[in-house]
């Protein structure tokens, strides 16, 4: 996913670039923790892409609500348990 990606999903003006690095970070580990279910993460697949939108959003602006982690959980699950997906070769 492209850094710009996600700071127009987070309404960022492209031209400030003093948190891409911090963004970029926070994409990892999003892709990460979608490894770490042991799936590929597949940058074409709509619901791996919203849960690292979301799980930036979330992490950038700060706030743990219950509804987004919620969203963030669920969408962990339909990858975790969806044979789908590309399991991560050992």
């Amino acid at each position: 996913m492209k850094l710009e990606t996600v700071k127009k999903y987070l309404h960022m003006d492209e031209d400030i670039t003093e948190d891409d690095e911090i963004l970029q970070g926070f994409m990892a580990e999003a892709q990460r923790r979608i490894e770490v279910l042991g799936k590929v993460y597949d940058d074409t697949d709509p619901i791996m892409r919203s849960y690292v939108m979301m799980f930036c959003k979330q992490s950038y602006e700060g706030r743990m609500d219950a509804l987004m982690t919620a969203a963030l959980q669920s969408k962990l699950d339909i990858i975790e348990l969806s044979d789908s997906y590309e399991a991560v070769s050992s």
